[in-house]
């Protein structure tokens, strides 16, 4: 330690110069006051080297200790960096989970089964096929018989395999008879019967192929088609018109 030479450089100067000194000089040494006051420099000169040495040791410390804390520091920057990084990259996946599950659960609404209550049957249809059919029956009822028509048909493409095929046929057949197309329109109606006889539709459209047979101005025929819509659906509403259209056409 710095004050360790400190000392011996006093003890050193001491001798030299007790050396240097006249004989009688020497005396000072053998005095045990002069003993005990170099003792007491010694002594004081220890106890500044150990103070010394504890405040080097804890000035040390306290180095060691303020890096420790600096590094510490550093480290918990670091993790809350990652945290926010984590924390950041959790909400955008819950954004992407709560999309996707907005994206499934719609498309599960378009796909999934629902029933309806169509000419007084239950139907299960699928949500795009039901809007897709209240959009053809809205132009329907408003007379737009050129848009319902087309609409109804993009339905008949659309959904090959609907259980609502029997009234959007229905349909277009009702629009092209609207629209003055009465052979088309028989056809249709025609075809409608002999594919979907026991559809609730098939008294109406028996009903439809009298009107347009009327149109065409061949009574005989729509006579008979009257005759058999009372014969084979005699409980229908179609029914109960048929009978009064019989005894107009008398």
């Amino acid at each position: 330690m710095p004050f360790s030479n400190l000392a011996q450089r006093f003890i050193f100067s001491a001798l030299t110069l007790c050396l240097l000194l006249p004989g009688p000089s020497w005396a000072i040494f053998e005095d045990n006051g002069a003993r005990s006051a170099i003792n007491g420099i010694l002594e004081r000169l220890k106890r500044i080297e150990d103070r010394l040495s504890l405040l080097e040791s804890t000035s040390q410390g306290q180095i060691t200790l303020a890096e420790s804390v600096a590094d510490k520091d550093r480290e918990i920057a670091r993790l809350r960096g990652e945290i926010e990084v984590a924390q950041n990259k959790i909400r955008q996946l819950e954004n992407d989970y709560e999309t996707l599950y907005t994206n499934l659960d719609k498309r599960i609404a378009a796909i999934e089964p629902k029933s309806v209550e169509l000419d007084g049957q239950i139907v299960s249809v699928s949500s795009s096929e039901y809007q897709e059919y209240q959009v053809a029956l809205a132009h329907f009822k408003e007379g737009n018989f050129e848009q319902a028509k087309q609409a109804f048909e993009l339905f008949q493409n659309n959904f090959k395999n609907s259980t609502l095929i029997p009234q959007v046929q229905y349909f277009v057949g009702s629009c092209h008879f609207a629209l003055g197309d009465y052979a088309q329109s028989l056809q249709i109606q025609q075809k409608l019967v002999e594919q979907y006889p026991n559809s609730a539709r098939a008294p109406d459209a028996l009903l439809s192929v009298a009107s347009n047979q009327i149109a065409l101005k061949a009574i005989n025929n729509a006579k008979s088609t009257l005759n058999l819509l009372i014969k084979t659906y005699p409980s229908s509403a179609a029914a109960q018109s048929a009978q009064k259209r019989l005894e107009a056409l008398q």
